[in-house]
């Protein structure tokens, strides 16, 4: 599995075949990782061909949880909104007071 012949295991300290699964584990997400990044470039593709995306990147289109998202966290860990976020929640909320007027006058 992690490629090392029977051989050289038998001789392995604990500490270097700590080394080794390390390596290997680094190795599997990184292959993980391009595989990912291969499907969203792809994915990205045909939604754009398809899709108004306005300016948005694929990182904010199709995001992946090892992306480095610009401002969108904090240190402690909360959500920044953006501003496209904050137009979107403004509009909902409108929308959503204006129909409890409308159900207020029917009364």
């Amino acid at each position: 599995m992690l490629g090392i012949a029977p051989a050289d295991f038998e001789w392995m300290t604990l500490a270097e075949f700590e080394a080794a699964e390390q390596g290997f584990m680094r190795r599997r997400e990184y292959d993980f990782r391009t595989a990912m990044n291969i499907q969203r470039w792809g994915s990205f593709a045909i939604m754009a061909s398809m899709c108004d995306m306005k300016g948005r990147g694929m990182e904010e289109v199709l995001p992946l949880p090892w992306d480095k998202s610009s401002g969108r966290r904090s240190s402690t860990g909360e959500r920044k909104i953006t501003k496209r976020e904050m137009a979107r929640m403004r509009e909902e909320a409108l929308r959503d007071v204006q129909k409890l007027e409308q159900q207020w006058q029917k009364k």
